[in-house]
């Protein structure tokens, strides 16, 4: 008898993790650490050698993978806001004020 793989997904969940996935593949070096950090906390099964973790997202428990997308969604939106904030630091960058604008009285 063979080993059970992992749950069959409904199609909606499956495109689900597979976008998950997707935006896995985008995270920084520490953003990977908290991913395992989850993964730990959840008890769920990974394996590490010198190319990195590796985990089956289908096998992943519902909610774990909520944790593992809420974490996913996070670092987007910080990614967001940080462009956002670097964008408008950079206009203020290039307004100028005319030299002798300004009247001491």
């Amino acid at each position: 008898m063979s080993a059970p793989g992992p749950p069959v997904l409904p199609p909606e969940e499956y495109e689900r993790r597979k976008k998950f996935l997707d935006g896995l593949k985008l995270l920084t070096r520490a953003e990977n650490i908290e991913v395992v950090r989850i993964l730990q906390k959840h008890e769920a099964i990974f394996s590490e050698n010198l190319n990195g973790i590796f985990f089956n997202v289908a096998a992943v428990p519902q909610t774990t993978f909520d944790a593992l997308e809420l974490f996913l969604s996070f670092t987007q939106s910080n990614r967001r806001d940080l462009a956002d904030r670097e964008r408008y630091m950079s206009s203020l960058a290039t307004l100028s004020v005319p030299a002798n604008t300004l009247e001491i009285q």
